[in-house]
Formats: structure tokens, C-alpha cells, sequence
């Protein structure tokens, strides 16, 4: 048996409704989906660690250390984000798209990377909420944030071989594996 631990936290209304809501659902109690949520949510990190950390050194192989990345937003004629990546000064059009997500304040965009025939079943996440499961195949962290309106004067630019320098400054990218 796992040894558990009191803890007290102080959480919103709707968030005790959500918990609640979900324990109903699940057929468990408020402690069982607060600890489900909380699983669920270090599968999810660690599989957006692992598959953005895995997408970037596929590019390094595919380009090589001295390719350079950049990615931009662009607004499309229905006002919608459009993402494109320029590698080595060629806009790339097939095989790696640049994904753009306006954050809910609308004032920028996550922009997140997605290359065709990356996926890894290995890096997916089985998340479960009693006897409910979520398959969530694809989690990733996003290469940055870009203003929105998008500024043209404006992108992110990386250098494939500084891959590693990047992982380790970012804090979510150079965690230690979480157990979920």
C-alpha cells in the first residue's frame, strides 16, 4: 500500500463543483479525483516534455546542428493565425508546420511545432478518471509565444544544434521524468 499524506488547499468554487462533478461521474470521492487530476496532469507534462524535446532532435537529425529555425504568425484572410517555418531561409511546406494558438486573452500566440510522422505511441498518455480513460496522443510545449496581431518584424529563431542549451534552460523541458 502507498503511504498518503494530509494535505489542505484552498481551492475556487468552480474548482470543488469540477471535483465533485467528477466524482459523481467516476463513482469515487472528491480526495480520488483531486489525486486522478493530479496524475493525470504529470502524464501530460511529461509526455509535452518528452514529444517536444523528441520533434526538436528530429529536426536537428533531418538539418543538422548548423540549421536554423524560424517560426512566424501570420494573420489569414478569414483573421485566423496562420504558423510557417522557414528552415535555412526555406520556407518549409511539407513535413513540419508551425501550429499557432491564440492564448484566451487573444493579445499572443503559442506557436507549437508539428511534424508529420513524429507520433510515438510511447509518448502518449492513458489518462484515468475512475473507470473512464483519456487517450491523449499528441502534448506538446509550445517554441514560444508571438504577439497577436502578429508583428512581421517578429519570430522565433533557433539554432538546431542549441537544442540541448534550450532544454536545459527551460524549467518544464529539464524536470526530471514526473511519475503519473
Amino acid at each position: 500500500m502507498v503511504a498518503k499524506r494530509v494535505f489542505n488547499f484552498r481551492l475556487d468554487e468552480a474548482v470543488v463543483r469540477f471535483l465533485d462533478e467528477l466524482a459523481a461521474r467516476a463513482g469515487f470521492t472528491r480526495s480520488d479525483a483531486v489525486r486522478q487530476s493530479a496524475q493525470a496532469a504529470a502524464g501530460i507534462l511529461e509526455a509535452a516534455r518528452r514529444q517536444s524535446i523528441s520533434r526538436l532532435a528530429l529536426l536537428r537529425e533531418r538539418y543538422g546542428d548548423e540549421g536554423q529555425l524560424i517560426a512566424v504568425v501570420s494573420q489569414g484572410e478569414n483573421g485566423t493565425p496562420l504558423g510557417h517555418v522557414v528552415i535555412d531561409g526555406e520556407e518549409i511546406t511539407e513535413g513540419v508546420r508551425a501550429v499557432p494558438i491564440l492564448t484566451p486573452n487573444g493579445k499572443a500566440s503559442l506557436v507549437f511545432l508539428n511534424i508529420s510522422g513524429a507520433w510515438n505511441v510511447n509518448e502518449s498518455v492513458l489518462a484515468r478518471f475512475g473507470d473512464e480513460y483519456v487517450y491523449i496522443p499528441e502534448a506538446r510545449f509550445p517554441l514560444g509565444e508571438l504577439p497577436w496581431p502578429p508583428d512581421p518584424r517578429k519570430g522565433i529563431v533557433m539554432r538546431l544544434g542549441d537544442i540541448d542549451k534550450i532544454v536545459e534552460a527551460d524549467p518544464m523541458l529539464a524536470e526530471e521524468p514526473v511519475e503519473a
